[in-house]
């Protein structure tokens, strides 16, 4: 996401006097913005240029703005997207943010709508980039635990989301999707199962580290391993 004087904007609007006053008012706000005046223009646009929000009305000439809204966000999430519906449009509104779609606003008859809109843009840009920057810290954490030599694997309600290559390693697994999904308590000999157990329950309850202790493994091919190992609670 780029500074507020180079957010870029595209906004689908069959009609070209609605479609300029919003352009007036939200550059006013120091905003750029591009204008398609029917669907397949705009999603045109989107594919040649780079937007950070997409405004579209709902009633245009050749598709809707939920099948508009359908195709973006097939391909992108998490895409920043206001839909402007007509009186009466709180079905379709419904209908958008279950598509995904960030926020609608409701046309009016003086188009004062327009008005609310550099509002609404506002803070889509500033979630947008709240994202992006959680992502990136994300990526960044997850870059960090893959190329670590120690063995490190994430659990949530005990179910394996993450391994590193080195615990992939350890379990003489053959890549990370033979350990993805297994409980836990799957990797451990069922000696120090009980001990386990309460380890994680302790650390999900009070959010503290549990220091090195000694247990034993059960490797892929059923030998066993013993290991220290610690744990921690980890909030995202």
């Amino acid at each position: 996401m780029t500074n507020t004087t180079q957010v870029r904007i595209l906004y689908i609007e069959d009609d070209p006097l609605i479609g300029e006053l919003f352009k007036t008012v939200v550059e006013e706000n120091g905003y750029s913005v591009d204008l398609a005046y029917n669907g397949k223009h705009g999603l045109s646009l989107l594919k040649k240029n780079n937007y950070d929000v997409l405004a579209t009305d709902y009633d245009l000439p050749d598709l809707t703005g939920l099948e508009i809204c359908r195709e973006v966000l097939s391909k992108q999430p998490n895409f920043p997207i206001v839909m402007v519906t007509g009186k009466g449009g709180e079905g379709i509104a419904a209908e958008a943010l279950n598509l995904g779609v960030s926020n609608y606003i409701q046309k009016d008859s003086q188009s004062t709508f327009v008005k609310l809109l550099p509002a609404v843009i506002s803070k889509l840009v500033a979630r947008s980039r709240e994202l992006a920057d959680h992502q990136a810290s994300e990526d960044l954490f997850r870059t960090m635990v893959s190329v670590s030599p120690t063995a490190i694997h994430f659990h949530q309600n005990m179910k394996i989301v993450f391994a590193n290559p080195a615990m992939v390693k350890l379990l003489g697994a053959n890549s990370e999707a033979d350990i993805i999904g297994l409980s836990a308590l799957d990797l451990v000999h069922s000696e120090f199962k009980d001990t386990i157990t309460q380890r994680i329950l302790s650390i999900t309850k009070t959010g503290k580290e549990a220091g090195l202790f000694e247990q034993k493994y059960v490797r892929h091919d059923g030998t066993e391993i013993d290991l220290e190992a610690q744990g921690t609670a980890i909030k995202y």
